[in-house]
């Protein structure tokens, strides 16, 4: 009786572990999906915005953070 009681209960803990797994893989997938939407954003800007006399872009400053972090996650 212990026996099976274990067993169901080890297998509802692995159930419930895996269906876990698998949400925090899709939110994974969420987040690197919106950091590349908001880059190619950032991208498509990147020309409008062009600052000629300090000779940088103003978006680059916020673009490094979500290319580190994508690649870091990647």
């Amino acid at each position: 009786m212990m026996s099976s009681i274990r067993r169901i209960y080890q297998c509802d803990l692995r159930c419930a572990m895996s269906l876990w797994r698998r949400c925090l893989q899709l939110n994974h997938l969420c987040w690197n999906l919106l950091n590349i939407v908001v880059l190619l954003l950032l991208y498509h800007l990147w020309s409008w915005l062009w600052l000629p006399y300090l000779g940088l872009n103003l978006l680059t400053c916020l673009m490094w953070p979500l290319l580190l972090r994508l690649n870091v996650e990647l």
